[in-house]
């Protein structure tokens, strides 16, 4: 009973935040970016110490997860130039 509950939960979130998802996962990941500069810039407050590649690694990870979304969103919407 929990788990057929579990699904319909999670199945309605994702019907819902459809088209959004890859949106949050690139706030997240340029989040995590900023997460680890301030880290950089302040290494005694408990925040996740990244080499400056990595730090470049997940800023562009989440430039293109929002282009990679924005991208998808025109295509489900029909408003693709060709």
């Amino acid at each position: 009973m929990i788990n057929w509950l579990k699904n319909r939960i999670f199945l309605y979130l994702g019907t819902k935040l459809d088209g959004k998802k890859t949106y949050l996962a690139g706030c997240g990941f340029i989040l995590l970016a900023l997460a680890g500069c301030v880290g950089k810039l302040f290494p005694d407050q408990g925040l996740p110490d990244m080499e400056w590649d990595l730090i470049g690694g997940y800023f562009t990870a989440g430039l293109g997860a929002f282009g990679l979304g924005h991208k998808g969103e025109k295509i489900l919407t029909g408003t693709v130039k060709e």
